[in-house]
């Protein structure tokens, strides 16, 4: 399984459009892998995290990030679909056909190099220029994925896709440090559905530093908490009573 299967992360059904998608580019001139890697899931969050690299790049000396692969479908920012936007934005050379994108790392189908049929892989950092030829084709790329420990580092900034690529593979001391980290975070329906989806957690540390991070929501930023807040105090009631302090459950629900 190349993908993360998530509650939060739903994939839509495969689109595929009558025409080409980009100038004279069509669905069938995708690599036949990519297009079979879709039929496992269409697109989403790798169970991998980085790939080998012959030179440094801003994430190691010898790798590079990687964190979701495009689908077939009709959703802006999650599609292989929306090429012209992409295009647009970076002025790059229409043989580029992207198909993962964090904020200024790109990764793409190089059509200016074609071997039996199939586009060369490229990476490309628009920040330090840098461009890279990962493989030669899509199937040798998915056979240089490996994962490792996520690098969250407090002096790296986080992309929304980092972060959630951070939960989704991290340890459990990982996610309790990914959430005090983003306890200011600004976007609090996003930091409340990960608190919603972490209280399911098996590990019982976890559910605490969940606790401990909603408290600390409850108590410093109730005025802009989302909908789901009490919700989420209200299923604090379902764990372990000895788990969670009752007494300190009991304010928090007297403040929302």
């Amino acid at each position: 399984m190349y993908f993360i299967k998530h509650n939060l992360f739903t994939v839509p059904a495969i689109s595929i459009p009558s025409q080409s998608f980009y100038k004279n580019y069509r669905i069938q001139d995708l690599p036949v892998s990519y297009l079979n890697l879709l039929d496992e899931q269409n697109g989403g969050y790798l169970a991998f995290n980085l790939v080998p690299t012959t030179e440094p790049t801003r994430d190691g000396l010898d790798s590079v990030g990687i964190h979701y692969l495009f689908g077939l479908h009709e959703d802006f920012g999650t599609s292989i679909l929306f090429q012209e936007h992409y295009h647009k934005t970076f002025s790059l050379p229409e043989y580029l056909i992207f198909f993962s994108v964090n904020d200024d790392q790109l990764w793409a189908f190089d059509y200016s190099n074609v071997t039996n049929g199939e586009p060369s892989i490229r990476y490309i950092d628009m920040d330090t220029d840098q461009w890279l030829t990962i493989a030669d084709n899509f199937a040798t790329f998915l056979d240089l994925l490996q994962v490792a420990p996520p690098d969250i580092n407090e002096e790296k900034i986080l992309s929304r896709l980092e972060a959630n690529h951070s939960f989704l593979l991290g340890s459990d001391d990982d996610i309790s440090q990914l959430l005090t980290r983003f306890e200011t975070e600004p976007d609090k329906v996003w930091y409340f559905n990960w608190l919603a989806e972490l209280l399911t957690h098996k590990n019982q540390d976890v559910q605490q530093a969940v606790f401990s991070a909603f408290e600390t929501q409850v108590l410093y930023f109730n005025p802009v908490l989302p909908p789901t807040s009490l919700t989420i105090a209200n299923s604090f009631k379902k764990l372990d009573p000895n788990l969670i302090d009752q007494e300190r459950l009991a304010i928090l629900l007297k403040e929302l």
